[in-house]
């Protein structure tokens, strides 16, 4: 990304100052426990000692900082003028994050123990307050309209940046990987190419009998496929929204035009009720019930944004009325199922994206344990044992939540301390394995034809939304490597084609795990039918993606081979 920013500034006479923040992990790299680990952390013989953030003190990256999106490891720009003078306020940036290998040498290999030393001992950072306004653009970009100029003389879009790509055929043009983009094709057994060529074409009909506003918000109102479990556009608005809901309940967590088609959560829930109904836990506390629509969240502080409320920080956005159970309430009960929206969090692609960090998340979860504690305390006038019930309910979720954002920054100083080794056919721990290069068994499990109806749903989910729920992740990939023995990095390559919330450190240090060469003793092997029937009871997902299955009762939707020959 630096690189990119710097000839970018080149061709346009210009000089860059590119500046690193590091925003991408719950706990930052200063302020691990290195010395609890094993041993002090070795980085050039200097301390890790925990700096403020901002301290220019920090040492410099002597392996680069590599980017990411806005909000992850993004990067800080500041453009100079010709004569190299800084623009205000470029000059007190913090100094790149020290990322040497060599500084994560210590980090415990086992998930676990990473887990219990860091969450007891690593203190979590608050979240980057959002700029109060930003650098005005050197010239000639700070031109202002003029009504003598000649149009000629301003700069568009296209000028300032080029012509930005308007299909994924253009992104693989402009990389020159259309060859990979017809493997991909062929993988899959879907053209993408041609999904986008029909939704170009249905817009062009409607253009003329709609306004261009109205068809703009048409173009930008959900996603292509309506089974999708992640209905949601991107951006950062849309991030706090879900962020918001998912913690404190809202009316709709579904985009209007999606409800027509019924949700495989809304049939997981019927399930449930005909089983019994939810269980207790969760049900919402009255901790987080409110009686207005509009009242504020509780502990919701104020942002300190300039000026008028915007979308700048998670306390810009109105608060959702908490008018339903917020899925978080259930977040440990749901959490490894394998279909529905409100299953899991479905944060990930938005902070694999940066539109939402791991600190933002964590900020709003506390935000809601303090929230259930202050409702458990007047709730105790009447029912003191029921309140701290409630309250103590609510932060056991939180919790839960927040060590799933712990493991997340395991993988990801996994990566950094192991690097390339990672990719590696033995992978993190060097082991020899004897994997197939069956291109045939590999282009059956990629399209969702091995015959297994979980594997295949959710193959067919994965290749249609870029969506997969990690139950499924889980059995796919113990599938291609365990049972089909086929290279386990064909599996990774694939994911990270296709995954909406592709990490890099994340999806590699899965495989890893699951294909029996990362750091963990375990070398589990998924049973997948009994996984599907344990986590999708009703074969939702299954009559959800495999059309060829769904008039099928759900025992034999599992199960398909088990007809009698009547059936």
């Amino acid at each position: 990304v630096a690189a990119a920013l710097h000839e970018w500034a080149e061709s346009r006479g210009l000089t860059l100052s590119v500046h690193t923040y590091w925003d991408r992990t719950l706990y930052h790299p200063d302020d691990l426990p290195y010395h609890l680990y094993g041993k002090p952390s070795r980085t050039n013989g200097k301390s890790t000692a925990p700096q403020k953030e901002g301290d220019t003190r920090a040492s410099s990256n002597s392996i680069g900082c590599n980017g990411g999106g806005r909000g992850e490891e993004g990067e800080e720009a500041t453009s100079e003028r010709g004569d190299g003078e800084l623009q205000e306020g470029a000059a007190s940036l913090p100094a790149c994050v020290d990322l040497n290998p060599a500084r994560f040498c210590d980090v415990p290999n086992v998930m676990t123990e990473f887990k219990k030393i860091t969450q007891t001992s690593a203190p979590v950072r608050p979240p980057l307050p959002p700029p109060p306004a930003l650098p005005p653009l050197p010239a000639p970009f700070n031109r202002a309209p003029s009504s003598s100029s000649s149009s000629s003389t301003q700069l568009s879009r296209e000028q300032l940046f080029g012509e930005l790509p308007a299909s994924v055929m253009q992104v693989y043009e402009a990389a020159g990987a259309v060859p990979a983009l017809r493997r991909l094709e062929e993988l899959v057994g879907l053209s993408y190419r041609k999904l986008l060529e029909a939704e170009g074409e249905e817009q062009g009909k409607e253009e003329e009998e709609v306004g261009q506003q109205e068809q703009q918000e048409q173009q930008h109102a959900g996603p292509a496929d309506p089974r999708t479990a992640f209905p949601f556009t991107g951006g950062h608005r849309s991030a706090q929204q879900r962020l918001r809901y998912y913690l404190w309940g809202a009316p709709s967590p579904v985009p209007q035009g999606l409800q027509q088609q019924p949700q495989p959560q809304q049939q997981q829930q019927q399930l449930r009720q005909q089983q019994g109904g939810l269980p207790d836990r969760m049900r919402q506390p009255a901790c987080l019930r409110s009686t207005h629509h509009d009242a504020p969240v509780p502990g919701a502080a104020e942002c300190g944004c300039p000026g008028a409320v915007g979308p700048g920080c998670t306390a810009c956005l109105p608060p959702p009325p908490p008018s339903k159970q917020p899925p978080l309430l259930g977040f440990n009960e749901t959490r490894a199922e394998a279909v529905g929206v409100d299953g899991s969090t479905k944060l990930s692609p938005f902070v694999a994206l940066g539109c939402l960090t791991p600190r933002q998340i964590a900020h709003e979860v506390e935000q809601v344990r303090l929230a259930a504690a202050a409702g458990a305390v007047e709730a105790c006038m009447t029912s003191p044992a029921a309140a701290a019930a409630a309250a103590a309910a609510v932060a056991a979720e939180c919790d839960w939540l927040l060590m799933h954002l712990c493991i997340r920054d395991f993988f990801i100083f996994t990566a950094l301390k192991n690097g390339e080794k990672m990719m590696g056919e033995g992978g993190i721990a060097g082991r020899t394995v004897s994997w197939s290069r069956d291109e045939g068994a590999f282009s059956r499990w990629a399209r969702g034809a091995t015959g297994l109806p979980f594997v295949d749903a959710c193959m067919r989910e994965l290749a249609a939304s870029g969506w997969m729920s990690n139950r499924g992740r889980q059995n796919v990939a113990s599938c291609v490597t365990k049972d089909l023995r086929v290279d386990w990095r064909w599996g990774a390559e694939l994911f990270e084609s296709l995954l909406l919330d592709s990490d890099a450190a994340v999806n590699w240090c899965n495989w890893n795990y699951f294909a029996g060469v990362g750091n963990d003793p375990r070398n589990r092997h998924f049973k997948t039918v009994t996984q599907g029937i344990k986590y999708d009871e009703g074969a939702v997902l299954a009559a959800t993606w495999l059309p060829e299955l769904a008039h099928l009762p759900p025992a034999l939707r599992h199960q398909p081979w088990t007809m009698s020959e009547p059936e």
